[in-house]
């Protein structure tokens, strides 16, 4: 059968691409506004797209991507090096896993797991990346939290039963967020090191 095309993360790869070349200012703005996000989950919901098509737009863009020096939020360095001394580190991402490896490297960024989407056959909001991050990382999900900037993100945090974290720094409005419900809404990753040490 044809595979669920998540329109909104290419939606959200298209203007990223034109971000980058100084393009999307407009668009991107657009982006936060609540309404158009909620017209492209629901368009996610029933659009589906061609399996050869879609292998072949996932090969671009993370051809594309590989080649960007996208750098790294301020401070993020930083914040995970000082969460590396408390805890376990780890990415699970609807991107390929070999992409987000080059970009950690890149800059220098080290994780004790990298999930992509090659290692799960379901994805966000769906737990199962989240729960074989966990498994790898012989952590419970007690003492797990999941961060992401996304409405998926926090669905899938609360799917696989761990604390969600939603963070205003990505694509999706404060507003959109807090519809989410997350257990937590920071607007710094700076914030995650207190959230961290109280719980």
């Amino acid at each position: 059968g044809k595979p669920a095309f998540n329109a909104r993360n290419e939606l959200f790869k298209a203007l990223y691409a034109l971000e980058e070349s100084g393009k999307s200012s407009q668009l991107h703005s657009m982006l936060k506004d609540e309404l158009i996000e909620e017209k492209i989950l629901k368009l996610e919901e029933k659009f589906v797209f061609p399996a050869d098509k879609l292998k072949l737009a996932q090969k671009i863009h993370e051809a594309e991507f590989a080649k960007l020096d996208n750098p790294a939020y301020p401070g993020v360095k930083e914040t995970l090096d000082v969460l590396r001394r408390k805890v376990k580190l780890g990415i699970v991402s609807d991107a390929r896993g070999d992409v987000i490896k080059h970009w950690t490297k890149r800059h220098s960024l080290n994780f004790d797991v990298i999930i992509g989407n090659e290692d799960v056959k379901k994805f966000k909001p769906d737990p199962q990346g989240i729960l074989k991050a966990l498994a790898t990382l012989n952590v419970n999900q007690r003492n797990a939290c999941y961060v992401g900037d996304v409405p998926n993100d926090v669905k899938a945090a609360k799917n696989a039963g761990i604390v969600s974290i939603a963070i205003t720094t990505g694509m999706a409005s404060r507003k959109v967020l807090v519809k989410e419900k997350p257990d937590f809404l920071i607007d710094d990753l700076k914030e995650l090191v207190k959230i961290v040490e109280k719980n």
